[in-house]
């Protein structure tokens, strides 16, 4: 049985709630060192892509401002292409983009209309 969009935007939610919280608990120049940390951000990231591309394209749409293309195809590069990964790009991600969808996730939660 297929998730619900509730169910796929609470494992969003807890993604990016991952990442706030190990970016919380670790040293900046931690990430930089790759291990541990870098891997856990990585795989949250994954995660995210792949909720995101299982939610229904009409609901994606009642929220233009958020580039759900963009995270569906970052997570293709974070699986097919990881020897391309960018730690920049990763960086910036987690310290910017995912706070933002956090935000935005809540938000779709919180108005629940129109989900299954």
């Amino acid at each position: 049985m297929p998730l619900s969009e509730r169910a796929y935007l609470n494992h969003l939610r807890s993604a990016c709630l991952e990442i706030a919280r190990d970016l919380a608990q670790a040293a900046p120049e931690e990430f930089d060192q790759g291990g541990a940390l870098r891997n856990s951000i990585l795989y949250s990231l994954i995660v995210i892509g792949e909720a995101v591309n299982q939610l229904p394209l009409d609901l994606l749409a009642r929220y233009p401002e958020i580039p759900w293309r963009s995270i569906v195809d970052l997570r293709k590069v974070l699986t097919h292409r990881y020897f391309a990964i960018d730690p920049l790009l990763v960086r910036q991600t987690a310290d910017v983009h995912v706070p933002r969808l956090l935000s935005q996730v809540e938000i779709m939660l919180a108005e629940g209309s129109g989900m299954d």
